[in-house]
């Protein structure tokens, strides 16, 4: 092969990674994002813990959000959201405020799901729930009002994910039921609950808002249900 014919060979092999990988930057101490404005697709891959953005506090009753995250000035050009294996924690408003933003897959290896994780993501209409989630930050999907499924594969899993509870009393809305309304456990709805025989305890909020069922049945080995677990199951 001539020079020149190999320096084109080059150029069409880099050509794509250089279209693909508009952006990219670190939102964790080993976890790595990269935009690519072609697809509006935000990626995070590493090991590890995503960063959290919080809150700006303006007194002792009042919060703003911090809109520094890294990639701020994309949220209205990202359509859909994927974290590979190894992310274990959702930073606190780390997508807070995409509104076009319509699918988010989370890896099997989450645990944690941050305050207001996706608040404002006024475009997911359903989200997958892995069953290693064992936490769900402060209005994580507040304002998802086109949310109308979950997917769990694990009801056990679900009834001990621990829902942000504020001891002095003020109910945070951190389960997106209370949006979504209705719960699916491999991909069929749930509308007879059955909690299964190795559930101890229902936890507080478990299955808030979820308006699709029409009868629960509880087995003896469950010796304690949680404030508002089935509030607002009309």
């Amino acid at each position: 092969m001539d020079t020149k014919k190999l320096i084109l060979a080059i150029i069409a092999m880099i050509m794509p990674l250089i279209v693909n990988a508009d952006d990219s930057g670190q939102c964790g101490d080993n976890v790595y994002w990269n935009f690519e404005e072609a697809t509006g697709t935000l990626t995070i891959s590493g090991i590890g813990n995503m960063y959290d953005y919080g809150f700006v506090r303006i007194d002792d009753y009042r919060t703003i959000i911090n809109p520094d995250t890294p990639w701020e000035q994309y949220k209205n050009k990202i359509f859909s959201a994927q974290l590979f294996e190894g992310i274990t924690n959702i930073g606190d408003n780390a997508f807070s405020y995409c509104p076009n933003m319509s699918s988010i897959t989370l890896p099997n290896s989450i645990e944690k799901i941050g305050n207001s994780a996706f608040e404002k993501c006024t475009g997911l209409t359903d989200i997958k729930i892995p069953k290693s989630l064992s936490y769900i930050g402060a209005w994580a999907f507040s304002g998802c009002e086109d949310l109308t499924s979950i997917y769990i594969t694990d009801l056990t899993a679900w009834c001990k994910i621990e829902f942000y509870y504020d001891f002095g009393g003020v109910f945070y809305d951190s389960n997106p039921l209370s949006y979504a309304h209705h719960l699916y456990l491999n991909e069929k709805e749930i509308k007879d609950l059955i909690i299964p025989d190795d559930v101890k305890y229902i936890n507080f909020q478990a299955f808030n808002g979820c308006t699709g069922l029409t009868s629960v049945t509880i087995p003896n080995s469950v010796s304690s249900i949680g404030e508002y677990a089935f509030y607002g199951c009309i």
